[in-house]
Formats: structure tokens, C-alpha cells, sequence
């Protein structure tokens, strides 16, 4: 009978030996579907034959560079756990300043818009913190929106809708308006990690070539449409503030900005108010 590998055993397999031990710890929480402090606590607890041979393949997955989040499906954005895949961006623990920002300065806010919400993360996070609130969340991949529905199904006040950029939208009224649309740009902010461009979607990430040119349909479409809002959010790379604003200053000249800084102390998102 051949001796069955413990959780021990299997953190330190040779062929796994590139994997990172946290990384390998959060897979083997996930196919036991125990917390992660269960593991120290039983490091001599046998797996199965099915629980191993699962975990070594998720392990092999994540040595062709693959997100931890896409092999397991699940990533955490502001204490929230949500479902993951090839159609969504990975949430970025940055953007929780931008979601933050909003519920601390918003806690009477009654309708918000999310634009391009992804895998809805942003939107679930306000739906929990700020429940008086009516949130419309919006995309242009129909993919998307079936990864937002699972994560948004417990949330009545979420309305999904598949729209490109504010194309679908029929109120005009909002008291925040957030949008973290694809902002890397072609030439001058190329600079994105290899794994990132191979496994996230580019639909999500690249935008013309400095990166701004869904800001610019968004603005243009926000003056056409008349849409009144108390403030708006948008999220950036770190470079990007100045010339954001200046486009922000060109298409919406009744309004003013404010930088608002991330977890490393770089300028990642723009705050616009009607002047």
C-alpha cells in the first residue's frame, strides 16, 4: 500500500520546489477548503489521493505563470471574496483607496455608477458598505457581467447592464460616479508585467497609446449626455495625473481635480467635482 503524502510533505514536493510556500499554502487551503491556519495545525493530516494529485496540477499551473486567482478562481478585494476568471481582471488591492474614499465621504450617497465593473468587485464592495445606496454597474463584455452576476447575486441593489461606456445609459443623475477603465497605453505606458498581458484580458488593460482614450469617450459622453453627478473617481497608472487632467480640464471644464494617492504614496486616481 503506498504511503500517503501530509500536508507537510506536500508543501515541500521537489517538483514543486519553485512555487512559493504562501502560494502553495493557499492552494492547499483551497482543495481541502479549510482556513489556512487549520494547515499548521494539522501538517501530518494525510491527503487523498484526489487532494493530491489536484493540488500538484494547481501547483504546475502556477509555474507556467499562471495568477494564483485564475487557478483558483477566487481573489479578495476589500474584505469581500469573489469568483475569478479569464474574463475579469484580477481586483488590485489599490483600488480599495479608491472604494474607501467613497464610503467615507459618501455615507448618505443614494445612486451610484460603476463603469467597466469587471468582475464587480467595486461594485460589491460599496453595495455592503453603503446599502442605502442604488448602484448600476456597467460593461461592454457580456463575459464580464456573467462573473459580476455571481459575485453581485446577494446584492438587490446592483443593477448590471451591458453598455459600452455610458452607450446604454438611460438616468442621468448620480451622486458618485466610479471608473476604473483599461488605462495602460500602447507606447508610453507599456510597461506591464509579461504574466499580466499574457493571462489578463487586453480589453481591460490597454487603451490607445497613452492609455487615455476611454477617459476621453467617457468625458465626451458625460458633457453630451448631461449627466450631473457630486463626484466622479476615476483610477490611473502612476504617471498618468497630469496629462488625465489636463484631458479632464479640456472636456469638462466646469470642474475641478484632485489627486488622491495609493497604498505606495503614487497619485492613482483623480477626484472630479462640478465647480
Amino acid at each position: 500500500m503506498q504511503k500517503q503524502t501530509t500536508i507537510r510533505e506536500a508543501l515541500f514536493l521537489k517538483p514543486l520546489s519553485l512555487v512559493p510556500k504562501h502560494e502553495k499554502i493557499e492552494l492547499l487551503s483551497h482543495v481541502l477548503n479549510v482556513d489556512k491556519k487549520f494547515l499548521y495545525f494539522h501538517l501530518e493530516q494525510a491527503l487523498t489521493k484526489q487532494q493530491l494529485e489536484k493540488y500538484t496540477q494547481m501547483a504546475q499551473e502556477l509555474l507556467t505563470g499562471k495568477p494564483l486567482q485564475y487557478v483558483t478562481n477566487v481573489a479578495f478585494f476589500y474584505g469581500e471574496t469573489l469568483f475569478v476568471n479569464q474574463n475579469v481582471l484580477i481586483p488590485r488591492p489599490e483600488t480599495e483607496v479608491m472604494v474607501e474614499h467613497c464610503i467615507q465621504n459618501y455615507t448618505n450617497a443614494k445612486s451610484i455608477l460603476d463603469i467597466g465593473t469587471g468582475s464587480g468587485a467595486i461594485a460589491k464592495a460599496l453595495a455592503t458598505n453603503l446599502s442605502s445606496a442604488q448602484i448600476t454597474a456597467l460593461d461592454i463584455c457580456p463575459d464580464a457581467l456573467k462573473v459580476a452576476t455571481i459575485n453581485t447575486k446577494e446584492h438587490p441593489n446592483i443593477q448590471l447592464l451591458e453598455s459600452d461606456l455610458l452607450a446604454n445609459l438611460e438616468e442621468t443623475k448620480f451622486d458618485i460616479i466610479c471608473a476604473n477603465l483599461p488605462y495602460i497605453g500602447t507606447e508610453k505606458f507599456a510597461g506591464v508585467d509579461a504574466n499580466v498581458a499574457k493571462y489578463e484580458p487586453k480589453k481591460a488593460l490597454f487603451a490607445g497609446a497613452d492609455g487615455l482614450d476611454l477617459y476621453r469617450r467617457l468625458f465626451t459622453q458625460i458633457l453630451n449626455k448631461k449627466i450631473q453627478f457630486k463626484a466622479i473617481y476615476i483610477e490611473l497608472a502612476d504617471n498618468q495625473a497630469k496629462a488625465a487632467t489636463q484631458v479632464i480640464e479640456l472636456l469638462l471644464p466646469q470642474t475641478k481635480v484632485q489627486s488622491i494617492k495609493d497604498l505606495n504614496n503614487k497619485i492613482r486616481f483623480l477626484e472630479i467635482k462640478p465647480i
